[in-house]
């Protein structure tokens, strides 16, 4: 059933950050946003590029990247051969965020940033703050212990899900993955109020069968990235917002709630089962590394101890 939410400024200045639960939802549902100048969208379907929500701004290359890193950081000693080729494939990541040239790093995620800085990747004086980003050595030790058993690194969703043998283990890591995502998000959103083209326009929130918003591109110059154009229909979409001005709190408000109203879906398949299923599918897959942010925004204000707070706590109403 398609909703269209109705929210007061009042209201909407009130919305909370996207949260653990909210962030689990959105990768286990498959769910992209795509802003439209064409309001018959909604009833008809359409055709166009989206914002894919549940690619997370690239938590799976966080996570890789944090792994990685702290592979090389904690382990003087390590094969210069292999060291190698984690910096490569370090660099290859770094590159999808903030350009060839590592010239663009507004939309880089802090927590890559961080480990980027640690290894001296880019020679770009970065803020001495991100160093704080750093994950405690235990969660860094889990993420380690994991690629030398699998040779892979742990996928986002273990981190989020309350029923995962790693959730209780990664505390900071999921927090930094949460921070990261706020502030993609509420980038992209002013971003594209430079693109109303409209008097009113609209934000619709789809799902795909196919996992097309698993995946994004072009994440040096969109927070979030893009999905490229393609075809949805009206079954596809959840709920619509419209957009009459260019004030965020609404729109920032909308899909959060959406979040909160709709229960989320728990694995069904064993962890151990899931993650192997997931590993072979990544290595079919295309690595397209993706985007985040360095910078202050609407949302720099977040303040970490209260998601830690969260976390140890039941998710409470949204609004």
């Amino acid at each position: 059933m398609v909703v269209q939410y109705e929210l007061s400024q009042a209201t909407a200045k009130q919305a909370p950050l996207f949260n653990y639960v909210d962030i689990h939802h959105i990768l286990t549902s498959n769910l992209g946003l795509r802003l439209s100048h064409r309001p018959d969208e909604i009833t008809d379907g359409g055709f166009g590029d989206t914002i894919p929500l549940s690619h997370l701004g690239g938590a799976k290359e966080s996570i890789q990247f944090v792994t990685l890193s702290a592979l090389i950081l904690r382990n003087p000693n390590l094969d210069p051969l292999i060291r190698q080729q984690h910096l490569q494939t370090l660099n290859q990541i770094f590159e999808t965020f903030a350009g060839h040239d590592h010239e663009n790093f507004k939309y880089a995620p802090a927590l890559m940033l961080a480990y980027a800085s640690l290894l001296n990747i880019s020679s770009v004086q970065l803020d001495p703050k991100l160093f704080e980003r750093r994950l405690p050595e235990n969660e860094e030790t889990i993420l380690i212990k994991l690629h030398t058993m699998t040779q892979s690194t742990l996928f986002p969703v273990f981190v989020f899900d309350r029923e995962s043998n790693y959730y209780a283990d990664l505390p900071s890591l999921r927090l930094h993955l949460t921070s990261d995502f706020n502030q993609l998000l509420e980038k992209r959103l002013v971003l594209n109020s430079v693109y109303y083209s409209a008097k009113t326009m609209v934000y619709l929130l789809i799902t795909n069968v196919q996992t097309r918003f698993k995946t994004a591109y072009d994440l040096s110059h969109y927070p979030l990235g893009k999905t490229g154009s393609a075809g949805f229909t009206k079954e596809d979409i959840l709920g619509h917002v419209t957009v009459s001005d260019k004030t965020l709190p609404p729109i920032w408000a909308w899909p959060q709630q959406h979040c909160t109203l709709t229960p989320t879906s728990r694995l069904t398949t064993p962890p151990e089962v899931y993650y192997a299923q997931q590993c072979m599918q990544y290595c079919q897959d295309n690595k397209v590394y993706m985007a985040g942010l360095l910078g202050a925004g609407l949302f720099a204000g977040y303040k970490l101890l209260q998601n830690l707070q969260e976390d140890h706590t039941p998710p409470q109403p949204s609004l």
